[in-house]
């Protein structure tokens, strides 16, 4: 295609000419005072101009803004991302519990409720947690409202209450008071970390042992949340090694005992908080589902726990009566043998060897009483020097 000349004057006066002053100003960049404001940045002259012409292309608008190097300008460009991550890097750390999690870990489960609705069934006198009580037969039940601690931003109460003990031997209530502690790194509707020190009385060894107990809830999502205790008994006294292996066990059997009915509790609870159609739902796939895998799944959690804790009692119990009855016995035999003792005629000594082999010379019978008198003479020497020391006694006395 043909082009005159006042075409190409036409072309060359509608390109647009930038100087480095409109490109600062555009950019909200002042300009230095050592470069020239009428110098064109990153622009070609207009011999290269022409040039490019020549060939059919014309710089284009990369080419021309691309080969600046001012690092003012690059650094308009550059994204900065180090706050938000920090306050997301924050935000992760201040729901992380700051409890160790010592002990045995006897529940870990997650519930179909809010935290900060499974927090008020569990820590505050709801109904839920009367009614918990009241089905595991549990009595004289008080709680102190939750009071806060202004030295370590911590909160606490104290539950008191009897609790039911299912054994065949020994006390059948034991009295447990229970102390919370909030720690500070719970955050409502994140976590909640309350750590229990119960304390009980009216059983063996009650002033030997206490058990520590953390709960420690966390969010997984709008309507789920996981709940995770771990228990451990701690010492106060020094107890002896077959006395500190009953007491861990009847206590973890009684912890786990207690978890499996607070998640059987839990769960059903949690049904009545979703709608009809869920319900439904639920119901139509409990339906659908084999009921032999059930009972797979939930008798071993009974077999587990109820009937070993009471095993171990039992033969327990029949150790100690079986070593009380021999060492019964063996009393009665002690008894037995002092009383015919005490019964049997007095032994008179008799020297049985002379008449065995009786003298029967003059002379021997003249050595057996020279040996006889010698035995009479040292024996009479013996009470005198006894005699001697009764009366230096009685005179001392005497003189006192």
């Amino acid at each position: 295609m043909e082009m005159n000349d006042d075409d190409d004057e036409f072309d060359e006066e509608m390109i647009p000419w930038y100087s480095l002053q409109d490109i600062t100003s555009c950019l909200g960049i002042e300009a230095s005072g050592s470069v020239n404001s009428d110098q064109s940045v990153g622009m070609p002259s207009r011999t290269e101009q022409s040039a490019l012409e020549d060939q059919g292309s014309q710089p284009s608008i990369s080419t021309r803004l691309g080969s600046t190097s001012d690092p003012r300008i690059a650094g308009q460009f550059t994204p900065d991302f180090t706050d938000s991550d920090e306050e997301q890097q924050g935000l992760e750390l201040s729901t992380c519990c700051t409890s160790i999690h010592d002990g045995r870990q006897v529940l870990s489960e997650v519930v179909p409720i809010h935290i900060d609705q499974l927090f008020t069934l569990l820590f505050t006198s709801s109904k839920f947690y009367l009614d918990f009580h009241a089905a595991r037969k549990t009595t004289d039940l008080t709680q102190t409202p939750w009071t806060h601690n202004p030295m370590d931003d911590s909160k606490s109460r104290v539950v008191n209450l009897t609790m039911a003990l299912a054994q065949t031997v020994g006390p059948k209530s034991a009295q447990v008071t229970e102390t919370q502690i909030m720690l500070p790194c719970s955050k409502a509707g994140e976590l909640y970390a309350v750590d229990i020190e119960t304390v009980n009385a009216g059983v063996p060894y009650a002033d030997s042992f206490f058990v520590a107990v953390h709960y420690c809830l966390q969010k997984v999502s709008e309507s789920q949340s996981s709940i995770n205790v771990f228990a451990e008994v701690k010492y106060k006294k020094s107890v002896w090694g077959l006395v500190k292996g009953m007491i861990e066990r009847n206590c973890y059997a009684g912890m786990e005992e207690y978890c499996v009915d607070l998640t059987k509790a839990l769960k059903t609870e949690s049904e009545e908080f979703i709608p009809e159609k869920k319900k439904a739902r639920r119901k139509r796939r409990l339906h659908s589902m084999p009921r032999p895998i059930e009972d797979k799944t939930t008798l071993p959690v009974r077999k587990k726990i109820h009937p070993e804790g009471m095993f171990t009692t039992d033969v327990c119990t029949l150790i100690v009566f079986s070593v009380l009855l021999l060492l019964l016995f063996l009393n009665v035999m002690l008894y037995y043998k002092l009383w015919s003792l005490e019964e049997a005629p007095p032994y008179t000594f008799l020297d049985l060897h002379l008449f065995k082999n009786p003298p029967k010379s003059h002379e021997d019978w003249i050595k057996l009483l020279q040996q006889q008198e010698a035995l009479h003479t040292i024996e009479s020497q013996k009470w005198q020097k006894l005699l001697k020391n009764a009366i230096n006694l009685l005179k001392q006395v005497n003189m006192t």
